[in-house]
């Protein structure tokens, strides 16, 4: 128990020890005359694998982009999630940021603007469309907080996200999302493969529409899942960042230009292609580039989004 003997507002207290797992807590008051008050009501929360939150370096340099592998150079080392956002990561962004006030029950943000998109409210997270294929997250008004409806999604990659609550996510941890360039680049590196892993892509390597059991179709994996534990094989990026095929589409800083101006650039591929198809195998590869229009929830063919963020030196 942490005793505080002056009045505290947004307070964080550390708490060592525990372990991954669900943990509640609660607060009450003493007055001066040292009398108690009663508890309130309690609030739950998850801490994290270490692991699943960690970044990978990508240094400064040159690297193989798009369909043609042009050669391309980033003039600066930065840093990229190892693995995309989780479900439990992003209930936690989400109920930090109703304990401030900043999102409401059906996760509306403020977003302060840019050229297309006017300064506003806008939703951050489908919370009503229920699926069987990822997390479903939605607000408990008994509990007042975000839940996870199942548990054996938190470590799955949160889908459903617009873009704006991608960003909302990044701002609130002092991260970026990536520029598709960025994005691209820790994908492939300088190898000119069509995957992170090479050019060859099979159900061993990446979560793809018919690559799951029997009544696990088209649904995500957790994150790592493509490790070479069991029947897999290990398939990172030459820089050791997972996912970067498959599972879900990612959200990128870029904007995609032409007829689609102010839409965004994703990347990746989801659950939902097929390797079997060109158009599939294509949009699972590292520097094939898609667009939706950032307050849009699903990707090619109403697959998921999701995103990772980056962290660069100012």
């Amino acid at each position: 128990m942490v005793e505080f003997t002056t009045v505290v507002q947004d307070t964080f207290c550390h708490v060592t020890g525990l372990e991954e797992n669900w943990h509640t807590w609660s607060v009450r008051a003493k007055n001066v005359g040292e009398v108690w008050g009663d508890w309130s009501k309690e609030k739950t929360f998850y801490t994290c694998n270490p692991e699943i939150v960690s970044f990978v370096t990508i240094p400064a340099g040159k690297y193989t982009f798009g369909r043609n592998d042009k050669i391309e150079t980033i003039d600066y080392d930065y840093e990229i999630m190892k693995y995309t956002v989780t479900c439990k990561q992003y209930v936690q962004f989400l109920n930090q940021a109703h304990s401030k006030n900043l999102i409401n029950e059906e996760t509306k943000g403020y977003y302060p603007g840019d050229i297309y998109h006017p300064a506003g409210y806008y939703t951050y997270l489908d919370v009503n469309y229920k699926s069987i294929k990822f997390g479903d997250i939605y607000f408990d008004y008994d509990k007042e907080y975000f839940v996870l409806e199942k548990n054996e999604y938190l470590d799955h990659p949160v889908a459903d996200v617009s873009w704006f609550g991608a960003y909302a996510f990044a701002e609130w941890y002092d991260l970026k999302l990536p520029t598709e360039f960025e994005w691209e680049k820790a994908a492939r590196g300088m190898t000119g493969n069509d995957f992170p892993w090479g050019n060859e892509i099979t159900c061993q390597n990446v979560n793809a529409a018919g690559c799951r059991p029997r009544g696990y179709s088209n649904a995500t994996t957790s994150v790592g899942y493509y490790n070479g534990e069991g029947s897999t094989v290990d398939s990172p990026s030459p820089y050791s960042v997972y996912d970067m095929s498959g599972n879900v589409w990612e959200w990128t800083a870029s904007r995609y230009g032409g007829k689609f101006p102010s839409y965004r650039v994703i990347k990746g591929g989801s659950y939902y292609e097929t390797k079997a198809t060109k158009s599939g195998r294509n949009a699972l590869s590292s520097w094939f580039r898609y667009w939706r229009e950032p307050a849009e929830f699903t990707g090619m063919f109403d697959s998921s989004i999701g995103f990772r963020c980056v962290w660069k030196a100012e």
